[in-house]
């Protein structure tokens, strides 16, 4: 093994953008001992061992750089599995409140991630406000302070977060045989 294998080795890796980073971290421990291997041999030379070591690095970071979006990535399925716990609901805002201005207020009780306008009437608006942690949510929640934002009391409630479907053919409870009729399924019976 030489040299040139190595850098052989290290540019197939590279070609391979959907390599776990496990895998390279096992590859790379295995460039590591074969750049040991050859300066035991005397096989390499300064100059090439410095090349060496810097093509070892270079895997090495992009190995740094991989655990970085895999662990971004896991911490976003987390959060979006328990999306609820974080946010607040929100309602009769004054019409054009901002968004800026719903952040601005609930700061002083924690970091805010987002905050979203949803419905925007001539009368009434709502949104949810996220935040960074739980506690900032269970303040706001158990304080039972008025919250103030242009002029109008702000009603703050706990956000029940993603709501599971119900499907309507679930086995009809009293009679297992039957499905529960759906009303266009008896319009031919009772066309009234």
């Amino acid at each position: 093994m030489n040299y040139e294998n190595i850098k052989i080795k290290i540019e197939k890796d590279d070609a391979l953008p959907d390599n776990p980073a496990s895998n390279l971290i096992v590859k790379l421990d295995a460039l590591e001992k074969d750049v040991a291997f050859l300066v035991k041999l005397g096989q390499l030379q300064d100059i090439k061992l410095k090349e060496a070591q810097d093509e070892v690095k270079k895997a090495h970071e992009k190995i740094c750089e991989l655990d970085k979006i895999v662990l971004k990535i896991s911490q976003q399925n987390v959060r979006d599995a328990s999306r609820g716990k974080y946010q607040i609901y929100v309602t009769n805002m004054a019409p054009g409140t901002t968004t800026l201005e719903l952040t601005d207020h609930f700061n002083k009780y924690g970091k805010v991630v987002e905050a979203v306008i949803l419905r925007q009437n001539l009368r009434s608006q709502c949104g949810y406000v996220e935040f960074e942690s739980t506690e900032a949510v269970n303040v706001i929640l158990d304080s039972g302070l008025s919250h103030y934002v242009k002029g109008r009391n702000l009603i703050v409630k706990k956000s029940l977060g993603p709501r599971v479907p119900v499907y309507e053919d679930k086995e009809n409870f009293y009679s297992h045989d039957r499905k529960p009729l759906k009303s266009y399924q008896n319009k031919r019976y009772f066309p009234y």
